[in-house]
Formats: structure tokens, sequence, C-alpha cells
């Protein structure tokens, strides 16, 4: 669902299904407590087999995670300049470690810079399992949601909320901020197009050329 803040229509609420589910704001969840779903190394594999032969990687998930390098490469920096913005969010299923819905080419940055170890998240989770999660902030209402997002008025969230009879009650977000905008996955593609035009043919993806600091022409 699209909703803009504020608004009468109150998608945390909805997202607890009837007080079944809870939502908690943890200011630094641990990055070792996160399932890790992909790996730079990963990552940097599939697109050196597409640079060698384009036939290779068909798929559009798989495409879109090539096309993620630009973003990787991004937040590495801005991440070491400007830390991290806009909470994850996670779920917690009744056993660890958090799985993550958001923030996956973040994860892969941090990966990258060692001297980050936590990100703000938003965790959602049954209410059976609410007293794993005492020491934190409830959130109870899109006001107290936003407010953690630093989002101002007249800003659009969306919301994809989790089955009633699941484990947790908010499966994903995205919010359009000022201060954490990224570049579409069709630009991705044209600068890293762009890219791979200037490099010389036995060029290959390695975990330390995110370190270099590219001119995406932003």
């Amino acid at each position: 669902m699209s909703v803009k803040y504020p608004n009468t229509r109150d998608p945390i609420v909805e997202s607890s299904h009837d007080n079944q589910h809870c939502l908690f704001y943890d200011p630094v969840c641990a990055i070792d407590q996160v399932e890790k779903l992909v790996s730079v190394q990963n990552t940097c594999d599939l697109a050196n087999r597409w640079i060698r032969d384009r036939n290779s990687v068909t798929e559009a998930g798989d495409l879109d995670k090539i096309y993620k390098l630009v973003r990787i490469n991004l937040f590495v920096h801005s991440l070491r300049n400007e830390g991290n913005h806009k909470p994850i969010l996670v779920q917690y299923t009744g056993s660890w470690p958090l799985i993550s819905s958001t923030g996956g080419t973040r994860f892969m940055a941090a990966e990258l810079c060692p001297e980050i170890t936590a990100f703000p998240a938003f965790i959602s989770t049954h209410c059976k399992f609410r007293s794993q999660f005492s020491h934190l902030e409830e959130i109870t209402n899109f006001h107290a949601f936003a407010g953690h997002c630093k989002a101002k008025p007249g800003t659009t969230f969306l919301f994809r909320y989790a089955d009633a009879d699941a484990d947790y009650g908010l499966d994903w977000y995205e919010v359009a901020l000022e201060h954490t905008r990224v570049p579409s996955l069709a630009h991705c593609q044209t600068m890293l197009e762009k890219f791979l035009t200037q490099q010389p043919k036995d060029f290959a993806f390695v975990p330390s050329w995110f370190a270099t600091k590219i001119d995406w022409l932003l």
C-alpha cells in the first residue's frame, strides 16, 4: 500500500492485525544478528560471469543484483562518511538470526566496512515473542515510525503486510527520503554499462574494487 505521511490511515496499526503482531525500534541492531542472503563475493562472481558472456545471466533478479553493484559502491562511501539514516526492516520468527527484508545492498556495503557493526532497525514479530525485545522502544503508530525515518510531512511510504497468521506483521517498506535517495536500477544499469566500456578487456570485479570512489554522474 502507498500512504503519505501524516495520514488518518495507520499502516503500523493495520500491520499489527488486531494486536497479534508488534514492532520495535533498535537504534543499534547488530549486523551479525541478521541473516545474510548474498555476499559481495557472490555478487562479484555473478557480475564477472555476465561480463564474460552476457547470455550466461538472463534472469531479471540476477541482473538486478549485478546493476546494484553501483549502489554498493555508493553505499560503501556514504556509510563511511554519513552513516546510515534509513532504518532497515527485519523480522524475528522465534529463533535467531533475524531475517532481513530491506537493506540488502547496505548489508553488502557494510561487509566491506568492518568498522560498521550495527544499523538502526525496525523489528517486526509476533506478540508471543514480545519479551525478546522488551528493552526496546515499541512502535505503535505511523507517526512514531515516520519519526525514526526522519520523514517530512508529505513523504510517501510504501508498505507490504505479512499474512495475519505469520510470525510477524510488517513484511516490507520503502520510503524516498531526501537524505537517503539512491539511483534507480535503470540508472544503475546505464552507468554500469558505461563504466565497463571504459575498462580493459580483462577487468573483473573484486571486493577491494568497492573502495574505489566512482563518479557515477548522479
